[in-house]
């Protein structure tokens, strides 16, 4: 963190605010395991990470909103076609997730995961008729938080971003070698200050 600006230092602390961690609080402390090959698994699956994850409880599509802090973004254009007065019925009579689930077609689900990310990366306003539907069936979830000073991907490795949940990392800097990756195989969300590649 020393050689992160002071500005770099508020939007760090300001990102695990959010994440519901003290400014300075590092769930990744470095010291971690690794797989035979050298891959680092952040999961949230805590048997399967090799860094601990700080789990949090989401309820809501507007809590994960606020969560992984995105801004509404003007030029986001992928929304769904608005949505149909049988989806709000079935949101009514399912009597569980489960049932929903059988209740909605491929097509309307489908619709529901799009209006989900456009929640997140676009205008919330232009998906709100959604809002029920996406609580009713994507919530409530897990966010695995991974944060701490500095992530260095070591030369010719991979970190890999996996598990059943979406995932957020807050990093002040990243660091990604040679010929090393970051290997995301899941919804996740990376906040870095500075991100360098060598």
């Amino acid at each position: 963190m020393d050689s992160l600006t002071e500005a770099q230092k508020k939007a760090f602390a300001a990102a695990n605010r959010r994440l519901g961690l003290d400014d300075f609080h590092f769930t990744d402390t470095g010291v971690r395991r690794r797989s035979p090959d050298g891959t680092v698994v952040f999961s949230s699956d805590p048997n399967e990470s090799h860094v601990p994850p700080h789990i949090i409880e989401v309820n809501s599509i507007a809590h994960l909103n606020k969560l992984i802090g995105c801004q509404d973004d003007a030029e986001y254009d992928d929304y769904p076609e608005p949505n149909q007065e049988a989806t709000h019925q079935a949101v009514r009579r399912a009597r569980s997730k489960a049932h929903l689930r059988k209740l909605l077609s491929d097509e309307t689900k489908g619709n529901i995961r799009r209006a989900a990310v456009a929640y997140l990366k676009g205008d919330p306003k232009k998906v709100e008729d959604y809002e029920e539907a996406i609580n009713a069936t994507l919530f409530p979830t897990r966010v695995a938080a991974f944060t701490g000073s500095d992530l260095n991907v070591a030369n010719h490795t991979t970190h890999k971003i996996t598990g059943k949940d979406p995932v957020a990392l807050n990093y002040g800097t990243i660091t990604v070698g040679a010929n090393a990756e970051i290997k995301v195989e899941v919804d996740a969300n990376i906040t870095a200050q500075a991100f360098l590649q060598k």
